[in-house]
């Protein structure tokens, strides 16, 4: 299968990486795969391809 991912590049704060985290997981739901219409095919990565368009590319 394939991978989707995303860097980010900022303040070396373990307390701003868990808002990131818990920010990512209100948009876009880990633990629902069923939401998520990509998941149909087979693949169980929809919400790491939304997190990646929030996320960036840097």
């Amino acid at each position: 299968m394939h991978n989707s991912s995303s860097v980010y590049i900022n303040d070396r704060d373990g307390d701003l990486t868990t808002d990131f985290e818990n920010w990512l997981e209100k948009l876009a739901v880990h633990d629902s795969p069923s939401r998520y219409l990509h998941n149909k095919g087979g693949e169980g990565n929809g919400e790491t391809h939304l997190r990646k368009q929030i996320m960036g590319r840097e």
